[in-house]
C-alpha cells in the first residue's frame, strides 16, 4: 500500500487496462479536488477502485461516475459534485472522503 503521506495531489489520474493483444482497453479517471494528507482509508478506497476496474467490475457504470466507499460501490451517477454530496449526506463522511471516478470505455 502506498504512503498516503508521500501520494501527490492530483486533479486527475488516469488509469488504463491493456487486453492482450497490448492496445488499451478500458480506462478510469479518478477525480481528487484534495490532498490525501495521511487519509489511508482514502488511499485504499483508490487502489480498490483502480484494482476493481482492472477487474471488469466497473463494467456496468461505463460513462458514468461511481463513488467508492470503504472498497464498495456506495453511488452511481453522471454528476460528480451531486454524487459526492449524496454520499457524503448518507454515509456521514466529509467531502475529501469518498473517491469518485468516472468510467471511460465504448457503451455496448
Amino acid at each position: 500500500m502506498p504512503n498516503p503521506d508521500k501520494v501527490r495531489t492530483a486533479s486527475e489520474t488516469s488509469l488504463s487496462t491493456e487486453n492482450g493483444n497490448g492496445s488499451s482497453g478500458r480506462a478510469i479517471e479518478i477525480f481528487s479536488d484534495v490532498t490525501f494528507s495521511g487519509s489511508c482509508d482514502r488511499v485504499d478506497d483508490l487502489q480498490w477502485s483502480e484494482e476493481a476496474e482492472a477487474r471488469g467490475e466497473f463494467a456496468p457504470y461505463v460513462g458514468r461516475k461511481v463513488a467508492v466507499l470503504h472498497r464498495t460501490v456506495v453511488g452511481v451517477g453522471d454528476n460528480g459534485l451531486a454524487l459526492r454530496d449524496a454520499v457524503c449526506q448518507q454515509h456521514h463522511v466529509p467531502p475529501s472522503r469518498p473517491v469518485i471516478a468516472y468510467v471511460e470505455g465504448e457503451t455496448e
